[in-house]
């Protein structure tokens, strides 16, 4: 009777303690996700306004301070242009501050409209850069990616005389080229040899596959040019698309962290995150909302040609715009994680 007793509390707390061990793996390794993102984020953020930065002083226009982080300040040091280095209490973003007057003359107000323009487009361009070198890496660690068509095992080389993933495109998409077709027929080059079929005999014959193969240098950079360009082609269809009134698919900030829950699982994964998020800070940045800085290129521009009444007057609207902008971005964030929460509690059953 003992020894069952015993043998039964053992059990129990041996399948307890295996949970709790399971259990915290999973949280450290969440924890450590959003840790790792909020850090790339700084780091991100950080790179941009050194874009503003190192363009400014290129041009002869000094910061006034250079700050990793924010908070209160841990410790300063300052360089031979003057600029104070700043290093504060929360590791989590930065900014630069330039003078608004200068003993040699020169700031952001009073240099050239193009050259201020310049200063402007360099943060956008530095998480550009860092996006083309953090696909650079991931392609070097993953390998490039090359998705293959078959048809019932056999290779698909193209459909219709086109590479077999813009033709796929279309037809999922029931393509108004493809409906016109007599008796919806497409044409096949496969490895086998050429094939005549139904379009509907493709879509349910139609297998792709992934898969990852070492390239050259120069596969490497074209490869990481192409996925730099598409994600930048995507994100202003995004854009373009939100503001069309058309149904899609934005995160804002609590949404980049609740998608970096993998990141700590891999680290081409976390370069992939990385790239990603660097494209959409560069974009959104260029939008013309004021505190950005299209924004501000839009500003100084209409400063230039229509006189500042006229800069006020669009730097008011631009404020009440982008923040209701903002808080839907947020609605839309908060919305999605708590969809996601109710819908995995269903699938648990822990919701009736």
């Amino acid at each position: 009777m003992l020894i069952s007793i015993f043998h039964a509390f053992y059990t129990n707390i041996s399948v307890f303690l295996s949970n709790f061990y399971v259990s915290m793996i999973s949280f450290c390794i969440f924890l450590s996700s959003y840790l790792y993102a909020i850090l790339f984020i700084s780091i991100l953020v950080i790179a941009h306004e050194f874009g503003h930065f190192y363009v400014a002083l290129k041009h002869g226009v000094r910061a006034k301070e250079f700050s990793v982080g924010m908070g209160w300040k841990l410790f300063s040091t300052r360089d031979k242009n003057g600029t104070i280095w700043t290093f504060r209490s929360i590791p989590f973003g930065g900014y630069v501050s330039f003078y608004e007057t200068d003993i040699n003359g020169k700031t952001i107000d009073n240099i050239s409209l193009i050259r201020r323009i310049t200063v402007y487009l360099a943060g956008p361009a530095a998480n550009l850069i860092v996006a083309f070198l953090a696909f650079n890496l991931m392609f070097v660690i993953r390998g490039i990616p090359k998705i293959r068509f078959t048809y019932k095992n056999t290779e698909i080389i193209s459909i219709n005389n086109e590479l077999p993933k813009v033709s796929i495109m279309k037809i999922m998409r029931n393509s108004s080229e493809y409906e016109s077709l007599e008796n919806r027929k497409v044409g096949l080059q496969t490895s086998q040899g050429n094939l005549v079929i139904d379009i509907g005999d493709l879509k349910n014959n139609l297998i792709s596959n992934i898969y990852y193969f070492r390239g050259s240098f120069i596969n490497i950079i074209r490869a990481s040019w192409k996925y730099l360009a598409d994600s930048i082609r995507l994100n202003l269809t995004s854009i373009f698309d939100l503001f069309s009134g058309k149904k899609v698919n934005v995160s804002g900030p609590i949404g980049i962290l609740h998608a970096s829950k993998g990141i700590a699982k891999s680290f081409s994964g976390a370069l992939e995150w990385i790239a990603m998020v660097s494209i959409g800070l560069a974009i959104f940045n260029l939008m013309p909302f004021v505190p950005l800085d299209g924004g501000r290129i839009v500003h100084d521009l209409l400063s230039r040609y229509l006189g500042k009444k006229a800069a006020a007057l669009y730097e008011r609207a631009c404020l009440v715009l982008f923040y209701a902008m903002i808080i839907y971005v947020f609605s839309k964030d908060i919305n999605k994680i708590v969809s996601s929460k109710i819908i995995s509690h269903k699938k648990v059953g822990l919701l009736k």
